[in-house]
């Protein structure tokens, strides 16, 4: 069995990127500074947006951020505003066609981190699972909308604790690398979850 504790990877193994894989060797090293990984990777890593997901250290930016987005996605999608349960500190939800979301630990229908698409709403929102399960299966659900905005969030930003295990295949910005409270083992995770050091942006806040 498992220890009760989390376990880090020392080696990585989903990129064969040079750039990445240099930094992550160095990032490894006890005798790196956080400060100075901080500014080698803000130096080093500047993908130009737009990006498919991005990275804060806290719920409120988390928040903020995915409130922008769902903003942005009213303006260029046909869709619908859920308003959150009461007293949730969550913004206004915008689902739509293609809109990307994420279980919530208040989910009973949805699973808490698992990532879902909305295929159609109305009525009733039909979410299907983004990835396929250990069985090839993808599990959808019609839910009503009230329903889904109290089980899921906008998973366009995450925070650092939820996004260990995540994987980019596409943009993404890490951001609050500057963030008093960033250790160094969560400035590892943050900065390996890209595949490419191209799709990759690190900000300070």
């Amino acid at each position: 069995l498992l220890p009760q504790a989390m376990i880090e990877l020392t080696v990585q193994h989903r990129s064969t990127d040079p750039v990445l894989k240099k930094f992550w060797k160095r990032a490894r090293d006890e005798s790196s500074s956080l400060l100075a990984l901080t500014r080698q990777a803000i130096a080093t890593f500047q993908a130009p947006g737009p990006y498919d997901a991005e990275i804060t250290m806290s719920h409120r930016k988390r928040r903020r951020r995915n409130e922008e987005k769902s903003q942005e996605q009213s303006r260029e999608m046909q869709g619908m505003w859920v308003n959150p349960p009461e007293k949730s500190p969550e913004p206004r939800l915008f689902l739509a066609p293609g809109v990307r979301l994420i279980g919530t630990g208040l989910a009973k229908t949805l699973m808490n981190g698992r990532q879902y698409e909305v295929v159609s709403v109305g009525p009733t929102i039909h979410l299907q699972e983004r990835e396929l399960r250990a069985n090839g299966e993808r599990i959808e659900h019609r839910m009503a909308p009230e329903s889904v905005a109290k089980e899921a969030v906008l998973c366009y930003a995450v925070t650092a604790a939820s996004c260990q295990g995540e994987e980019y295949g596409s943009k993404v910005c890490v951001r609050d690398l500057a963030h008093p409270h960033m250790t160094k083992a969560m400035f590892r995770t943050v900065t390996s979850r890209a595949r490419n050091s191209a799709d990759m942006c690190c900000l300070a806040d």
